[in-house]
C-alpha cells in the first residue's frame, strides 16, 4: 500500500472514494491545531522531520498548530515519519469531516464535543455510512484520549444543528 492510501487508513468505509473524492479531507485544513499534551505524546519526537518538510509549528498557550501538513490528499508529513502500523496524525486528521470543540471537552463529566465541518463529505450525505463511521470516530476518541490522559474514559457527543444528536 502507497503512503497516498494509507492516508485514509481510518476511513475504511464502503463511501469514502478517498483520492478521487472533492471533499476537503487531508487538504491542508490549516491550521491542525492539538493540545501540548498530544504533541509531546505523539510529535515531539518528529520535530525536526516535520520541520524539514515545511510544516509549521506554532505554540500559543496549552495548544500546538500546525500548517503546511500535507499537499492535498497526499504527502502527508505524519503519516511519512510515523513507525509502520502506527498512525501519528493529529486527532483532529484521524477524524475529518468532524472536529473537536476544544473549548467545550467536558473533563469533569468525561465528554468530547465533536461537530461536522464538511457537509459534502460522502460520508456523512450517506445516514448509514455516517452511523458507521461516527462509530469508527468514538473509537478513535476513546482510543486517543485515554492515551492522553492517564487512561481517562471519554464519552463522545455529536453536535449538529445546535443540538446533540
Amino acid at each position: 500500500m502507497n503512503q497516498n492510501e494509507e492516508q485514509f487508513l481510518e476511513e475504511d468505509l464502503e463511501k469514502c472514494k478517498k483520492m478521487n473524492c472533492n471533499a476537503n479531507c487531508c487538504h491542508n485544513i490549516s491550521p491542525i491545531k492539538e493540545w501540548i499534551v498530544e504533541y509531546f505524546m505523539f510529535h515531539d519526537k518528529i520535530k525536526n522531520e516535520l520541520i524539514s518538510d515545511g510544516v509549521k509549528i506554532n505554540f500559543k498557550e496549552e495548544k500546538v498548530f500546525f500548517e503546511n501538513c500535507s499537499l492535498g490528499k497526499m504527502k502527508c508529513s505524519f503519516l511519512k515519519h510515523s513507525p509502520e502500523g502506527v498512525d501519528l496524525r493529529p486527532i483532529e486528521c484521524k477524524i475529518y469531516p468532524y472536529r473537536v470543540d476544544w473549548h467545550s471537552v467536558d473533563f469533569d463529566n468525561k465528554v468530547v464535543i465533536l461537530f461536522c465541518i464538511d457537509e459534502n463529505c460522502p460520508l456523512v450525505k450517506d445516514k448509514t455510512e455516517n452511523e458507521k463511521y461516527k462509530k469508527e470516530i468514538e473509537r478513535i476518541i476513546k482510543r486517543d484520549f485515554a492515551l492522553l490522559f492517564n487512561g481517562a474514559q471519554f464519552g463522545v457527543a455529536f453536535f449538529k444543528d445546535g443540538e446533540y444528536e
